[in-house]
């Protein structure tokens, strides 16, 4: 796990006296470096308001806007050698994965595992793969364009119910993801 943990925009520092006069008014880049990896995790936990439920190495993440590979064949995905982080929501208990688009942004990306469908189909134990298609999106591609939708009644139900005029919490709204599937690559480990 990491020890540095780097914003990526800049933080105003402002220094005042007790009488309020600024004496120093500036932007910095932030860089924190712990002397413990269980700090690291109480400070990222703490920010999210959620606590990490465990981590997975992989070796590379993609969706299907960010594809696995570029034109050349070259390994890219959102993100690459890195952990991936499942966390738990402190108020809710709902679990979302984390990820640092380091082959994209450099931000970091996270998404609620209830916006993905229950029923995995895209996993493959012996490649070390899992793909998680996104709820309520038609999964075609171009070649498959006349596909029969499969007909489920407690998604059509769960999309009637769930409307901008609810008056759930927005927190609690399943949010609209900007993909179709996230794909997971992971890492092999010895012994």
């Amino acid at each position: 796990m990491e020890r540095y943990l780097t914003f990526q925009e800049p933080h105003r520092i402002r220094y005042t006296t007790d009488e309020g006069v600024c004496i120093h008014d500036q932007y910095v880049t932030i860089r924190y470096e712990f002397t413990t990896v269980e700090s690291s995790i109480q400070f990222q936990g703490d920010l999210r308001r959620k606590d990490l439920v465990d981590f997975y190495d992989i070796d590379v993440v993609w969706t299907n806007v960010h594809g696995r590979t570029d034109g050349f064949g070259k390994v890219k995905g959102i993100g690459a050698i890195q952990r991936l982080k499942l966390w738990r929501d402190r108020y809710t208990t709902f679990h979302s994965l984390s990820v640092c688009a380091n082959k994209t942004d450099g931000q970091y990306r996270e998404y609620d595992v209830h916006s993905f469908d229950g029923e995995l189909r895209g996993r493959d134990d012996r490649a070390k793969h899992l793909r998680l298609n996104a709820s309520g999106r038609r999964h075609t591609s171009g070649d498959d364009q006349h596909s029969h939708r499969r007909f489920s009644l407690p998604h059509r139900m769960r999309s009637r119910t769930r409307t901008n005029d609810s008056s759930e919490p927005r927190s609690l709204q399943q949010p609209t993801l900007d993909i179709r599937y996230l794909a997971i690559q992971f890492t092999e480990r010895q012994g």
